[in-house]
């Protein structure tokens, strides 16, 4: 695969969640409809972590390091606040629930990363005079991204 640019890519959601948390068309993620949450400024990284386990035996002087529990990650999006975007609604709903909701990432080749997450947080910045009003969200990822290749 070639590198591109991430101009083009766009962030959906969906309140429904797949039958199978995979790459399947007819039951996993592919299978579901998104709505786009418009204007996306930037979608930082994202995806799992394993949390560090360290030993430091008093015999030895060097630390002892090993993989502990596995934290899907957060991320979170900053958007030019716009009422009339769908997407957007759809994330402030959302905050307002415990249910999950999925994600899916699509870039400009047509490869997609999805993933399912909650909506912690929902806030607004009105900014100073020279900008742009904007909200941010913060997902927390209930399950490791699955990507789907192009």
């Amino acid at each position: 695969m070639a590198i591109q640019t991430s101009a083009g890519t766009t962030l959906g959601m969906s309140a429904s969640l797949p039958t199978t948390f995979d790459d399947d068309s007819g039951t996993g993620y592919p299978s579901l409809s998104f709505t786009t949450v418009g204007e996306i400024t930037e979608i930082p990284a994202f995806g799992s972590v394993y949390n560090l386990i360290t030993h430091n035996p008093l015999g030895e002087r060097r630390v002892t390091k090993r993989k502990g529990s596995i934290n899907d990650g957060t991320l979170t999006l900053t958007f030019a606040a716009d009422a009339s975007d769908t997407g957007q609604a759809a994330l402030k709903t959302a905050h307002t629930s415990d249910s999950e909701i999925a994600v899916a990432i699509t870039y400009p080749d047509g490869e997609d990363d999805y993933f399912t997450a909650l909506v912690m947080s929902y806030q607004i910045n009105a900014g100073g005079s020279d900008s742009i009003k904007q909200d941010t969200v913060t997902l927390e990822l209930t399950r490791a991204p699955v990507n789907v290749a192009a």
